[in-house]
């Protein structure tokens, strides 16, 4: 396939790295598949081509094809995958689909503490102790846990009894890739050699 040559007369190994990996998609999807095997479709690719391969691989899903995809990008995990596992070293670590991956990390609460550089400090370890920590140069709190209502009334009721305003208080679930980071730490201490299968 290097060899051979597009119908402008261009040799497909002087094409650019998005230019190979739009024709392979169109190579792989020629013969209309009914399972589709693809690695990194969108890898190289400027954002509107990406967008318009994430487009063609829903259309295709839709069309009744099987896809399984092969991704570093959790962007592209979280826009096209109906159920996904995280692979590390070979094994299947965790699976399932996005949202009960994403359940498997536990919430998170942060705040920015007081302004006041004496209390700073003493504001995260009276709330959380030791599972805190402040991210430098916003100075932020955090502590995640999986009792997010008790924690917040907690936090807000220890707030109002010692007069502490806290700024940029926000509450959420974790993040696909706060899962995927999580598995690596607790696989390695570390975050490599992490990939997605959707």
């Amino acid at each position: 396939m290097s060899t051979s040559a597009t119908e402008w007369g261009v040799p497909v190994k002087q094409l650019s790295g998005g230019e190979q990996r739009r024709l392979d998609l169109a190579m792989a999807i020629l013969g209309r598949p009914e399972v589709l095997i693809l690695d990194e479709p969108a890898t190289g690719l400027d954002p509107e081509s990406r967008l318009c391969t994430w487009r063609l691989v829903r259309d295709l899903l839709e069309s009744g094809t099987t896809e399984v995809l092969s991704t570093h990008n959790v962007a592209e995990a979280e826009e096209l995958a109906d159920r996904l596992a995280i692979l590390h070293r070979g094994r299947i670590v965790r699976a399932g689909t996005p949202a009960e991956v994403t359940a498997s990390s536990p919430p998170r609460l942060v705040h920015a503490p007081p302004r006041t550089p004496a209390i700073q400090s003493r504001t995260c370890r009276a709330l959380y102790g030791r599972r805190s920590s402040r991210e430098a140069p916003a100075a932020r709190c955090f502590v995640h846990t999986q009792d997010v209502q008790p924690t917040l009334a907690a936090l807000l009721g220890w707030a109002s009894s010692h007069g502490v305003e806290l700024t940029d208080l926000n509450a959420r679930s974790a993040s696909l890739e706060e899962a995927l980071l999580a598995v690596a730490e607790s696989a390695t201490g570390h975050t490599q050699d992490q990939e997605m299968t959707a």
